[in-house]
Formats: C-alpha cells, sequence, structure tokens
C-alpha cells in the first residue's frame, strides 16, 4: 500500500464562482473544519481500482489548504490483497469509522 501525495490547492479559486457571502460561508466551515481536525488525521482509503480516487485527490487538495491533514491510499492496494482481504479490510473499516 503506498500513500498519494496530494499538494494543497489554494480555496481562493472559488472566490469569483460563488457569491461573496457564500464563499464566506465557505471560508468559515473550512475554518470550523480545521479546528475539529487539529491533531487528527482524515483517512481516506478507495477500496476500488477505478472511480473516485481522481475525484478524491482534487477535493483533499482543497482540505490540504484548509489546513486539513488528510491521506489518500493508492487504490491498487486492494487488488494486491484479493478479494477476500479487501472486503474484510473494507468492512472493519466502515465498522471503525462509526464506531462511536
Amino acid at each position: 500500500m503506498k500513500e498519494v501525495r496530494i499538494r494543497p490547492a489554494p480555496m481562493d479559486r472559488f472566490a469569483e464562482l460563488y457569491p461573496e457571502e457564500r464563499y464566506r460561508e465557505l471560508v468559515e466551515a473550512f475554518d470550523e473544519a480545521s479546528r475539529r481536525y487539529e491533531g487528527r488525521t482524515l483517512w481516506n482509503v478507495n477500496p476500488t481500482a477505478a472511480g473516485g480516487a481522481e475525484m478524491l485527490t482534487s477535493l483533499l487538495a482543497y482540505a490540504g489548504a484548509g489546513g486539513i491533514t488528510a491521506r489518500l491510499h493508492d487504490p491498487d492496494w486492494a487488488a494486491e490483497m484479493g478479494e477476500r482481504a479487501q472486503k474484510r479490510a473494507t468492512t472493519n473499516l466502515t465498522h471503525l469509522t462509526q464506531t462511536p
């Protein structure tokens, strides 16, 4: 399993796309998320070899710009594990993320 490096992408590129008040709300939401995730890491594991990984990379780049530490793992890791092990790992991760 290898980690995919994600370069932060500046959120200010959205300033021209949103009305000023909406953009301010977006920035405030990122500030709040950054405070909540302080000292934590947002892990993203994509169990499929296709679909989603490219989108996650783009979205996590904005999280990084907002000060959120995020990690994404290469989607090929699941194929290397084998179907049963991949299914078990995905199920376990799902249960772990739903535990309060």
